[in-house]
């Protein structure tokens, strides 16, 4: 059962606990969009207008310093305003001030606003609950719970202890893998997935995705610097090819939308990094890439058809795809 309390925080003490670094925000379960200005100018009018916030979540650690574990952009927003980084949006509703008259307030940084107004923000109580001696499974599923009321899927279970996830989420930020995924997939962490995968078949011997094999190589992986650019390196020759085809052409649009597709870009991937390695040019990238995929299946490989069918995960059917993929750049078709 989680050991949770909680403590009541004013808007200013919020702003100064973030500034002397007692409250941070490096837990790695959080990915959220940064919020654009009319959403934070939002938050600052309720709390002039005295409309509730929903509870902040902390987690304590044992230095009695405090990792945010929901209420990021609410905690930024709150601090960047007390400290003049941005003026409320234009659509910011007027406030209300003691006298029951309507005052404008879009426009205005902290500074500019009526001593009354001033004082709401920093004197408004905010609600956070902390949890001590939680554990990142723990967090993962709490986090989940307040913002999806879902379960946690084998992905978002396995990125909650990898030890390099700021590097997986450095890698899944290029376009390639930005392209191939969803809103929803990107909820869902998803690209982070792709990131991870192509990470393990370049860099490492796994050939077991599945939970029972997968999760134990990211949990302690320790991507470099190296790998992260060598990765990106391959995914703009992915891109390079991607963009020498033509959607308009049949053949051509057939072959981008495989090259495109989550499934296959780990394997696109793969090929392109032993294509640099090799010196092959964006010209023959293209080209084995372009043979393989202009199937009316899949790919000409039947192997490797059914390797990325139900049970994909599975590590024979990952290392036969390895095993295609690793002819390819021999050019060697046949039989595969």
């Amino acid at each position: 059962m989680l050991k949770k309390a909680n403590i009541q925080w004013s808007g200013k003490t919020l702003r100064n606990q973030i500034e002397k670094g007692q409250v941070s925000f490096d837990c790695a379960v959080q990915r959220n969009p940064v919020w654009d200005m009319s959403r934070k100018s939002l938050l600052i009018h309720s709390m002039i207008e005295g409309y509730p916030i929903p509870p902040f979540y902390f987690a304590r650690k044992d230095d009695g310093k405090y990792d945010a574990l929901d209420g990021q952009q609410r905690s930024l927003s709150i601090k960047g305003y007390l400290d003049g980084e941005f003026p409320l949006s234009d659509d910011t509703p007027q406030v209300i001030d003691e006298n029951g008259f309507p005052v404008t307030v879009s426009g205005l940084k902290f500074s500019e606003l009526p001593e009354w107004a001033q004082d709401n923000i920093k004197d408004y109580s905010l609600t956070i609950y902390y949890f001590e001696g939680i554990t990142e499974e723990e967090i993962a599923e709490l986090f989940f719970r307040i913002n999806n009321g879902k379960p946690l899927t084998s992905v978002e279970l396995t990125r909650v202890k990898a030890k390099s996830i700021l590097k997986f989420q450095e890698i899944a930020k290029h376009e390639m893998i930005a392209g191939a995924i969803t809103e929803a997939g990107k909820r869902r962490y998803n690209d982070e997935n792709v990131a991870m995968q192509a990470w393990a078949l370049c860099f490492s011997d796994c050939r077991d995705f599945t939970t029972k094999g997968f999760r134990p190589l990211i949990e302690s992986a320790e991507v470099t610097d190296e790998q992260v650019q060598e990765i990106g390196q391959a995914l703009d020759y992915v891109k390079e090819v991607s963009d020498l085809l033509n959607p308009e052409e049949k053949i051509d649009k057939r072959v981008l939308k495989k090259i495109k597709t989550r499934s296959h870009l780990v394997s696109c991937t793969y090929v392109a990094l032993k294509a640099l390695r090799a010196g092959k040019s964006v010209d023959e990238l293209k080209d084995i890439l372009y043979k393989f995929f202009d199937s009316s299946q899949t790919s000409v490989s039947e192997i490797y058809n059914k390797s990325v069918g139900s049970g994909s995960a599975k590590p024979d059917k990952v290392q036969s795809r390895v095993q295609v993929l690793d002819s390819l750049i021999g050019g060697r078709y046949e039989n595969i």
